[in-house]
């Protein structure tokens, strides 16, 4: 690996999952407002699926800001008896719930269908479970999708990464990198990831040739 490629991994820059910059648009306005109002009619399990980095935590940051969550760590869950902490009436949040351990899931699923808590839980939208126990629980679970984001959502959130790296964009860039990438987050949380880090490296400004050199780039390397 050439010394510059070694280097960029080495400054590769880590999007913000503060509450207070998370974006919200017409594409995730209704998404939000169902997770503010938990609990409701839905299963007292609810699982939110979406693809990696759509946003699952960043939104379930957002949503523990705004409303009392108990936040659980996947590799926490099973160290006591789920009936021992989970208490009736609050909301418990796991993310990476694919993560945790499949007893430990399935055990604090009961308790929460049995006890009046309630339990949100992100996954991967690939997420397979080995035993069918689980597998059953889940599939009777309220379902939740992260939603393809919308023109205003992907702007914003380029703005504000590019913003938080110091770096200052045209609107004619922006605009060109929008509409030369996929339209899911990944897509766009790779551009912004190696354009960073290709910029430091080389000490250039986001312009439209650079842009769109870093897109051919992505583009070569999804087809190889």
């Amino acid at each position: 690996m050439a010394l510059h490629a070694q280097y960029a991994l080495d400054i590769a820059p880590v999007p913000s999952l503060h509450a207070e910059d998370y974006v919200i648009s017409a594409a995730n306005h209704a998404l939000c407002s169902v997770l503010l109002q938990l609990p409701s009619e839905l299963s007292p399990i609810v699982v939110l699926s979406g693809a990696k980095a759509s946003g699952k935590t960043h939104l379930l940051r957002w949503l523990a800001s705004k409303r009392d969550v108990v936040w659980l760590q996947p590799a926490e869950l099973g160290y006591a008896p789920s009936e021992q902490w989970m208490k009736p009436g609050l909301l418990y949040v796991l993310d990476d719930a694919q993560l945790a351990s499949e007893a430990a899931l399935a055990q604090a699923i009961n308790v929460a269908r049995a006890g009046g808590s309630m339990l949100l839980l992100s996954v991967a939208e690939d997420a397979s479970w080995q035993t069918q126990d689980l597998r059953s629980r889940m599939m009777a679970a309220h379902r939740l999708f992260m939603p393809e984001a919308d023109d205003a959502l992907r702007s914003a959130v380029l703005i504000k990464r590019l913003s938080d790296l110091q770096w200052r964009c045209e609107p004619e860039v922006i605009s060109f990198i929008l509409s030369r990438l996929p339209r899911d987050m990944g897509s766009l949380q790779q551009f912004i990831a190696r354009a960073h880090l290709e910029g430091l490296v080389q000490k250039r400004a986001l312009t439209v040739p650079f842009a769109a050199r870093i897109l051919a780039e992505l583009e070569s390397s999804h087809v190889s």
